[in-house]
Formats: C-alpha cells, structure tokens, sequence
C-alpha cells in the first residue's frame, strides 16, 4: 500500500519538475533528498536507520516447537534499554524481570516475534519452551511473544559523550547491534570490532600423515595453516587419534579393537606446531587422524581435517 508521500512523489517524478525536498530528518524527506519512494528508503538498511518513523525490521521467525507438558506461560517486563553483556562473544542484552519488585536480569537471547524499541518499557505474556536442538552457543529454552500487554514510554535516557559504540548508538536510539552493522555509522565507533561475533577459522590444509620407522612404531602428520580466521602467533592445533580397525587380506573381515576403538585420543594440544608425530602405533592396524584449528581468543574451532593410516 503506497503513502501519500510516495503517490506525491511519483506523480511530481512523472511531470519531470524538480523537487523541493524538506530538511526534517523524517522518512519522507530524506526519501526524497535520496530521489526514493518512502518504501525504497525504509527498506534499505544503510539509510532507514536515519529516519526515526522508518518501522522496525521484523525478526526472522524459526520453526515452531511442539506442545510440551514442560511449556511455561509466564508475564515478562522489559527495561526502556539495553545493557553490555558477555554471552558467546561481546554484545548487548535486554534488561528482563519477571516479577515488577525483582531485580533485573540479561536476557541473552531474543525473544522470538517481539520487536524491541528503546526508550519503551515492556510488559509482555511469553511462550517458554525446551528446544530439544537448540543452535550452538544459545539457551535451551526459547522465548516466544503471546502479546503485549502494556508499553509505556520509559525515562528519558542521558546518553555519555564518548566515541564509543555504546554512546553513540544511544545518541542514535539504536542498539549496539543495529549501529555497528549499520556501515554508514559504524566507521565512527573503533570498539565496534569488539561486538562482531568471533572469526571461526577455517580448516587446516594439505594435510598429510606418513609411516615414520616401523621399528619405533611412529609417523608424522604435517599440515598447512588454514587460509583464514587464524593467527600463527596466537592461535592452536587439536591433534587427535583412534584406531579403526585391524587391516585383513580378506576385505570383508573387519575387526574391531576393542569397546573403545574408536574413542579419540590425545596427540597434542595448544600447539603452534604445523607437524605432530604418532607414537605406539601397532602393524597391521587403520587409524584416523584428526587436525583442528583453534581460535584461542574465542575458543571457536575450525571444521577437522581427517586422515587415514594403514601402518
């Protein structure tokens, strides 16, 4: 459905005149100023960010749960603003409580359907349900929105002064989020860097793993640092092994070591090394081995590079 501003505008667009723009930092007027229709400027997120009236973007939705005797239906408040927490990685929080007399508390996931707007506080009914898979680095529980209940306008917030994400993404009415992944605003702010999520390396390369001296039961695995999100300086290798299974003239003879054959074993760990040597290795036996690289600073792991032995 088109705005009377948009129908203005492409009605003067049609005529071919010039437009005289207004100067209020509203989406109608820097729509023009861009030669957009309201819904164009709106829509794209390096400019509605300017425009206070321009409508919050909707969450993405995930895939309904099913019903569980666990489910909780619970009231839930939530503050005029956001707060620096420390989840996964750096980031900001909701402030919630569940009670109006109880202390607040982060809530380090969204709530799924509920679009956020600073400077409101938040009563809400809530959905709380056991995800039996939930996403890696997330909560077991998700929250999900009944309805609003009540929104009231909050205090009005002092934002600080200091180039940081934080101040000027308040001075924005934004969360730290929404500013730093904004490129037309986050150049101003050097600590955005500190809220991206961390850099997953990616896997070794051009691993290899040879027979070293049979007499001392040996052999070397060597390998090539990943192509990113690694630092040689810093950063560490996982260097694991299993024994798979006694190697037979007759193919379809497998046998087994043991319960525990294939549980992994430690070779090396927090190692900068690009080689590792493989020791008590028994003739006549397949082993894997498997190379990690690691983000020390997050502790976020790279995909495993896995190998075969025949000794």
């Amino acid at each position: 459905m088109k705005t009377v501003a948009t129908i203005l505008f492409l009605a003067v667009l049609a005529t071919g005149q010039n437009i005289a723009c207004c100067y209020a930092m509203t989406a109608s007027c820097l729509a023009c100023s861009e030669s957009m229709t309201v819904e164009e400027f709106c829509n794209d997120p390096a400019l509605s960010s300017m425009a206070a009236d321009c409508p919050p973007p909707t969450m993405p939705s995930l895939p309904s749960l099913p019903k569980s005797k666990d489910d909780k239906r619970m009231t839930m408040y939530v503050a005029d603003h956001q707060e620096e927490c420390i989840g996964a990685f750096p980031t900001v929080c909701m402030l919630v409580k569940y009670s109006p007399n109880a202390e607040w508390e982060f809530l380090y996931d969204n709530i799924q359907g509920f679009n956020y707007e600073p400077g409101y506080e938040y009563e809400l009914r809530v959905l709380v349900q056991k995800d039996p898979n939930p996403p890696a680095d997330a909560s077991m529980y998700r929250t999900s929105l009944i309805r609003v209940v009540n929104r009231e306008e909050g205090e009005p917030l002092i934002c600080c002064m200091a180039m940081t994400a934080s101040c000027l993404a308040c001075s924005e009415s934004m969360t730290v989020e929404e500013f730093c992944n904004d490129p037309a605003l986050s150049y101003m702010a050097a600590d955005c860097q500190d809220y991206a999520p961390p850099m997953v390396p990616s896997a070794p390369q051009y691993a290899t793993v040879v027979r070293k001296n049979m007499n001392t039961r040996t052999a070397i695995v060597t390998w090539v640092a990943p192509e990113s999100g690694f630092d040689c300086n810093y950063d560490v290798y996982e260097v694991d092994i299993r024994t798979l299974r006694k190697r037979s003239v007759k193919p379809e003879a497998t046998f087994r070591t043991g319960k525990n054959s294939n549980k992994w074993n430690v070779v090396a760990r927090n190692s900068g090394e690009t080689m590792s040597e493989l020791t008590q290795l028994e003739p006549g036996m397949v082993y894997e081995v498997r190379i990690t690289a690691v983000n020390t600073l997050s502790n976020v792991k790279s995909e495993p590079v896995k190998l075969r032995l025949k000794f």
